[in-house]
């Protein structure tokens, strides 16, 4: 069952500033990227594009489903790596990586140290620094997958197509996207109005600026019924399919055609 639990511009703000320095950066790459919990640990600075225009990329090429894909930043990602970048030394190849708090021994075969404390080594333990972060702020029915929702759920509502949202997620299916597709209904609004026209009380047809040539398949249509005008719509001579239109030559009044090379002036009253 789809789990639609996606942070408020409040939370998310809420959650950030509880966030503790190991893992604050992290939070905020994964509501900038929409990228899963393992996929944000992997990135490479070799996979970073600081320098892209318009929009600096990351690239995860190690995803769930296997297919690569590069996503923009937006500027708060952008900026944060760019700190990142100076205060982690150019041989340490990850993105996400800290210094180790103490001495670290091996776990398996062999003997002697992981790292020695002040090594840098890769991000660890971000789960539980998250389940710290979000009962400071008593966020605790929010997983850290609900990052990746609450990133797809502001695409959505600020107008991004879906199609578009597909893709920067990694989606393999339109059908999983569409899950998010409910936060957008102000999209359907101009398609659902013309439901309102004719009807009584409703008031006349919108109508279009004059001089507007281009056929409207509601308005036009509508008024070319009232008026009985079998074949022109208001403002729109119907001519052959096999007549050009020459915009440049037309005009309120008239409309000028090309048909076997030669130009035919057609005057209509509109």
């Amino acid at each position: 069952m789809f789990r639609s639990r996606y942070l408020s511009d409040a939370e998310e703000r809420m959650l950030i500033d509880s966030c503790s320095n190991a893992i604050r950066d992290y939070v905020i790459f994964l509501l900038d990227t929409g990228a899963r919990k393992q996929e944000a640990l992997q990135p490479r600075w070799s996979e970073v594009d600081l320098d892209r225009h318009p929009q600096p990329a990351v690239s995860f090429v190690d995803t769930k489903d296997g297919n690569p894909r590069t996503v923009p930043v937006p500027e708060r990602t952008a900026k944060m790596l760019r700190r990142r970048r100076k205060e982690i030394p150019g041989s340490q190849p990850l993105v996400f990586m800290q210094k180790a708090t103490m001495d670290i021994f091996k776990t398996t075969r062999g003997s002697g140290y992981y790292a020695r404390k002040g090594d840098w080594i890769p991000l660890s333990n971000v789960q539980i620094h998250f389940q710290r972060a979000r009962a400071r702020v008593r966020l605790t029915d929010c997983r850290m997958h609900d990052l990746r929702h609450t990133y797809a759920s502001k695409l959505i509502k600020r107008g991004v197509p879906i199609l578009s949202v597909a893709r920067l997620l990694g989606h393999q299916t339109i059908d999983m996207t569409l899950r998010y597709a409910h936060l957008a209904p102000a999209g359907l609004d101009e398609h659902v109005a013309k439901l309102d026209f004719p009807r009584p009380g409703r008031g006349p047809l919108p109508r279009k600026a004059d001089g507007d040539l281009t056929p409207d398949p509601l308005i036009d249509i509508q008024t070319a019924r009232r008026t009985k005008k079998q074949n022109t719509l208001r403002g729109v001579p119907q001519v052959s399919p096999s007549l050009q239109l020459i915009p440049g030559d037309s005009g309120p009044g008239r409309a000028t055609y090309v048909r076997g090379g030669n130009r035919r002036l057609i005057t209509k009253s509109v």
